[in-house]
């Protein structure tokens, strides 16, 4: 009787074993992308790209602005703010060129989808002060854009 409570036992710890090992190594493998939009403001100084040539409309053209350093700095002010160093959220973020409005995506990786939608959602409010601040530096208008946060 004693063996069979004893193998038991062992079978009982190794499954949960397994189960602790299984899960970590999932979530560490594991790797969610989420999105929130800076949108531009109507009546902001941003323009699209433009379509052509003979598209000389007055703006800032955002294609041409944004660059790793902005990254960078978004990351800063999202570790400023929540805790941690910029390094620490620089890789898991993105940004690019929203293609349905004039705007931009910040797109974040993270192990949960609540992780990384949160994160997309920090980037964006940050990205959107930076761009808030520069404008009003720049050219004195206030509130250039505004964010589309997702839950």
């Amino acid at each position: 009787m004693r063996t069979f409570v004893w193998r038991n036992r062992t079978l009982i710890v190794l499954a949960v074993v397994l189960a602790v090992v299984g899960g970590l190594w999932w979530t560490r493998t594991t790797d969610f992308s989420r999105t929130a939009v800076v949108a531009f403001s109507p009546g902001s100084p941003f323009t699209p790209w433009p379509e052509n040539e003979q598209d000389s409309s007055p703006g800032i053209f955002i294609r041409m602005r944004f660059t790793a350093e902005d990254v960078r700095e978004v990351a800063d002010r999202v570790a400023e703010t929540y805790g941690g160093s910029g390094a620490d959220y620089e890789s898991d973020l993105s940004i690019t060129n929203a293609s349905e409005i004039a705007g931009m995506v910040v797109t974040a990786h993270g192990r949960t989808p609540s992780s990384a939608q949160r994160l997309a959602n920090y980037g964006a409010f940050a990205l959107s002060a930076l761009i808030n601040e520069e404008t009003l530096t720049n050219t004195g208008k206030p509130n250039a854009t505004y964010v589309q946060a997702t839950e």
